[in-house]
C-alpha cells in the first residue's frame, strides 16, 4: 500500500485536501459524518462492506442532503481503493438510490407541521443533546471492540454497531421533527388565534368528570409526538381527544372506543 493512513480520520484529511477549493466546504461535512460514524481513530483496513451498507441505509432520504452525502462518501471510498489504503472498493457497497419521479412529486410537498407543546418542544431539544454526546462514547466502544480482528465472532462489535444504528435513528427522528415543529402557546390555538372563549385545543389542561366511572381525571392535550397517556398527556389525534377539541366548559361528549362508550363533562378548561 501507498503509505497507508493508519486511521479514518488520516485518510479523511488526506482525500479533502486532493478536492477542489470551492468544493471542500461541502465535501468535509459529508466525509466527517461518515468518519465520526465509525470514530476518528477506526483503523481503515478494519472496515467491511458491511460496515458501509449498514451507514448507506441509515442516512434518511428526509435530509435534503443525503444524495450528496452518500456520493461524497463514495467518493471517498473509491478514492481509498485507488491509493491502496484499503484492498477492495468499499464504494460499491454505497447504495445511491435516486428518488423516482412519483416520490420526487412526493418530497416537493410542503413537510406537515408538528405542533408540539413549548415544553414538549424543549425535551425534544434535551434528548436530542443528550443522544448526540453519546456519539463520542460509542465510537469508543466500537474502537474497542474492533480491537477483535475477527468481526464474525465479535459479538462487541455488532452490539455496538447496533446500538449507533438506533441511535443514530432516533437522532434524525427528533431533528426531522424539530425542523417542522410548531410551537403552541398557552391561549393560542393551532391555526394561531386566540382561544378567547377557552375553547379545547393542543396544550389545554382540561378537567373532565368521567360520567361512566363517576371520576375526575386531568388531561393534558398535545401533538402525537408528545403523547404519554401515564403522565396525563392525550394525543388530539385520540378518540378522547378528537372529541375534546374545541369544546367549552359544561359540554358533554361521549367517546366510542373498542372497549365501549364512555361519557364526560368538560369541569374545566386552562391554557
Amino acid at each position: 500500500m501507498k503509505g497507508a493512513p493508519a486511521t479514518l480520520a488520516e485518510a479523511a484529511q488526506r482525500f479533502l485536501a486532493t478536492a477542489p477549493l470551492d468544493d471542500r466546504a461541502a465535501s468535509q461535512q459529508a466525509i466527517n459524518r461518515f468518519v465520526r460514524w465509525f470514530g476518528s481513530d477506526t483503523a481503515v483496513e478494519n472496515l467491511t462492506g458491511h460496515d458501509v451498507a449498514t451507514f448507506s441505509g441509515a442516512e434518511s432520504p428526509s435530509n435534503p442532503d443525503w444524495l450528496h452525502n452518500l456520493e461524497q462518501v463514495k467518493a471517498f471510498l473509491v478514492w481509498c481503493k485507488g491509493q491502496g489504503i484499503t484492498p477492495t472498493n468499499l464504494g460499491a457497497h454505497i447504495k445511491v438510490r435516486k428518488p423516482t419521479k412519483k416520490a420526487s412529486i412526493r418530497d416537493l410537498r410542503e413537510k406537515p407541521v408538528v405542533h408540539l407543546t413549548r415544553d414538549g418542544f424543549a425535551k425534544l431539544q434535551g434528548e436530542l443533546s443528550e443522544l448526540i454526546a453519546q456519539r463520542p462514547l460509542i465510537a469508543d466502544e466500537l474502537r474497542r471492540a474492533a480491537a477483535d480482528k475477527d468481526f464474525r465472532e465479535n459479538a462487541p462489535y455488532h452490539a455496538a454497531r447496533e446500538h449507533q444504528g438506533r441511535i443514530e435513528a432516533r437522532i434524525r427522528e427528533i431533528e426531522a421533527t424539530l425542523k417542522v415543529a410548531s410551537i403552541i402557546e398557552d391561549n393560542i390555538d393551532a391555526s394561531g388565534l386566540s382561544r378567547t372563549n377557552m375553547r379545547i385545543g393542543i396544550g389545554s389542561v382540561v378537567l373532565l368528570h368521567d360520567l361512566t366511572d363517576d371520576e375526575e381525571v386531568r388531561y393534558t392535550l398535545v401533538g402525537p409526538d408528545e403523547a404519554d397517556p401515564l403522565r396525563g398527556k392525550l394525543s388530539i389525534a385520540s378518540p378522547t381527544g378528537k372529541a375534546l377539541l374545541d369544546r367549552t366548559e359544561g359540554d358533554e361528549l361521549e367517546v366510542v372506543v373498542p372497549a365501549g362508550t364512555f361519557c364526560y363533562r368538560v369541569l374545566k378548561v386552562e391554557g
